[in-house]
């Protein structure tokens, strides 16, 4: 056995946002809203409107928890990682120094053995990687299933019969910009809807495995 031949690599987790094309809506005329809501309308030169998507997820603070518990998960899944690395890397140092007094049966033997824990490892630590990931795109899918009830609320009730995220139009007044009443919207959902990361309890990662005696 090589060296260095069956360490485990660290997993790197990378969670990108989905790309959302934007939520065309038909509208019902109401002169109900917030003084927010109003001034939106009157500022209508015509009946559309557009939101930040990014600032909605990024500052309303569904969003902002859910980036924290999987910021949290992901964080316990690297602690892991770095811990077996050190771990496997002792245990591969001790085999090596333990060669020259072992016979080439039992210096297989334990580098076969040690091979395959390397490879269960790696195959435990992907798969906790893969549930921060669902973690994320999960709870991703449930703040933008909101997002677009709130939208689809403030059209209606403004009068606007389109929304277009803000990053699909070239150029646009602020006064049409419903971003901030989105995201108040939004966050007043969690005292009604509770909160989207309510109930994941059970955590996609376990403790780090303790190192075995030598």
């Amino acid at each position: 056995m090589h060296p260095g031949s069956a360490r485990l690599w660290r997993f790197l987790l990378a969670l990108p946002l989905m790309v959302f094309t934007g939520l065309p809506v038909i509208a019902q005329e109401s002169a109900s809203g917030t003084p927010a809501e109003q001034a939106v309308r009157q500022a209508l030169p015509t009946p559309i409107v557009v939101f930040d998507r990014s600032r909605v997820i990024g500052e309303s603070e569904t969003g902002r928890r859910l980036e924290a518990r999987v910021q949290e998960a992901r964080d316990r899944v690297l602690a892991e990682n770095e811990a077996l690395y050190n771990e496997l890397e002792t245990e591969e140092r001790a085999i090596s120094q333990a060669r020259s007094q072992m016979t080439d049966e039992a210096f297989r033997a334990r580098a076969d053995a040690f091979d395959e824990k390397v490879t269960e490892s790696r195959a435990q630590q992907a798969q906790k990687a893969e549930a921060v990931q669902d973690l994320y795109d999960t709870g991703l899918q449930a703040l933008e299933a909101r997002m677009n009830t709130v939208l689809a609320d403030i059209a209606n009730e403004i009068g606007a019969i389109a929304v277009f995220e803000r990053q699909q139009v070239y150029l646009v007044s602020g006064g049409v910009d419903i971003t901030q009443v989105a995201i108040s919207r939004l966050d007043a959902m969690i005292e009604s809807d509770g909160d989207i990361v309510e109930g994941e309890e059970d955590s996609p990662t376990e403790a780090p495995p303790e190192p075995e005696q030598k």
